[in-house]
């Protein structure tokens, strides 16, 4: 198969979302298929570029259409550079296809306006369309007045548009089934991660760890802290880090600095995702304290599947898809969502019993490989696209 990813996301280093599609079109590279990916929007700030324009890594094509992933300050030149880039991505397309024939069209941002074009070009070059999705749409999310002509334009019009859907969750599952046409493929394919980034063997701290970037409140950033706080004077020895811009950060230090805890809550800031495993592996305990709501239930945190491929303890709140896979004290430590009173037990449950908790941990770590495991999910995704290219040879055949 030749599948072109199409996103306004960054790549290769990026958002969740690019660490998601990362680890499976790298599997699918790694399977044979030819895989490439077009960025149509300059999303980088100029002060902190990871990526370059063009490039290939571990099998899979990447390329800005806009030439640049650096954004522009300048509101008129972004819409324009924007525009350009529509059209190039859509000039990219057609060339592409005459040196060899596109299978699947992979739309990997749920909300641009450069759906409806890229449904044109399917139907031109005969290609399926398929929408990767892994949140409830921003409409459910926010209130926003431009929601009033964006939800029914979304969910009468664009999601109509595609052939096949991945849906992160069983929630998005069932919603995409809603709202997609009748003969729309909606396949489950949960959050995947690469195994391999964590097998590291390295000594692990007396370290609670969190990593997320400007995911105060969707992830529970305050009911973390307020639960470290509540249980340092019992476990002076241990300290929490927190990896991301939370985009509270100084509220977090204005915070523990009043508790006197300015030396034991680090506050790493953002990294480049090849520090990541490093710091995660040497974290004694992994925590997440996410509150329950909408987001929660319609996605699934990639970082959890970051922590259980580690084999270190993991502590998280029963929220969305969570406890399809984890069972408390067998594969995780799990606390009710939206209560420091319930996090800060669990954390303090899992440092008194840090060392006969071994079985928790490996299980954890056995759930991620036999679930999340961006290989075996690879060779998933490959049968579900596969089935959707057989109904072009039967339509084709049925003519």
């Amino acid at each position: 198969m030749k599948i072109v990813v199409t996103t306004s996301h960054q790549y290769p280093v990026g958002t969740a979302l690019t660490n998601r599609i990362r680890s499976y079109l790298e599997e699918l590279a790694a399977l044979g298929h030819s895989v490439l990916v077009l960025i149509y929007r300059a999303s980088e700030d100029s002060r902190n570029v990871q990526n370059q324009a063009s490039g290939e890594l571990n099998g899979v094509r990447y390329r800005s259409t806009a030439h640049s992933v650096k954004k522009s300050k300048n509101p008129i030149i972004a819409r324009f550079v924007r525009l350009y880039s529509y059209s190039n991505c859509v000039r990219i397309l057609f060339q592409e296809e005459r040196r060899e024939h596109i299978d699947i069209i992979l739309q990997a941002s749920a909300r641009s306006t450069i759906i409806p074009i890229l449904w044109v070009v399917c139907r031109i070059i005969r290609a399926k369309y398929v929408l990767e999705n892994s949140e409830y749409p921003w409409f459910y999310l926010k209130r926003r007045t431009s929601n009033i002509w964006e939800k029914p334009l979304y969910e009468k019009v664009y999601y109509r548009l595609f052939d096949g859907i991945l849906a992160m969750t069983i929630a998005l599952q069932e919603y995409h089934s809603k709202y997609s046409k009748k003969t729309a493929k909606v396949f489950h394919l949960p959050m995947t991660v690469d195994m391999k980034r964590f097998n590291l063997g390295i000594e692990r701290e007396n370290l609670i760890t969190y990593i997320g970037n400007v995911s105060y409140h969707k992830d529970g950033v305050g009911i973390l802290v307020d639960s470290f706080i509540s249980i340092a004077q019992q476990h002076p020895d241990w300290k929490l880090m927190i990896i991301g811009d939370t985009s509270k950060d100084n509220d977090i230090i204005r915070k523990v600095r009043e508790h006197g805890l300015e030396n034991r809550v680090i506050l790493k800031g953002a990294v480049h995702r090849d520090d990541v495993p490093e710091l995660l592996c040497k974290s004694k305990i992994l925590a997440l304290a996410r509150p329950n709501g909408l987001q929660s239930e319609g996605g699934f945190p990639t970082k959890l599947g970051e922590y259980l491929a580690t084999g270190n303890l993991v502590v998280v709140t029963k929220v969305g898809d969570i406890s399809r896979y984890l069972r408390d004290k067998e594969s995780a430590i799990i606390a009710e969502p939206n209560s420091v009173v319930s996090f800060s037990a669990c954390l303090d449950h899992a440092i008194v019993n840090y060392e006969t908790l071994t079985d928790v941990r490996l299980t954890g770590y056995e759930v991620c490989n036999r679930v999340f495991n961006s290989k075996l999910q690879g060779r998933y995704l490959e049968e579900y696209l596969t089935r959707l290219l057989d109904e072009i040879k039967t339509d084709s055949r049925s003519k």
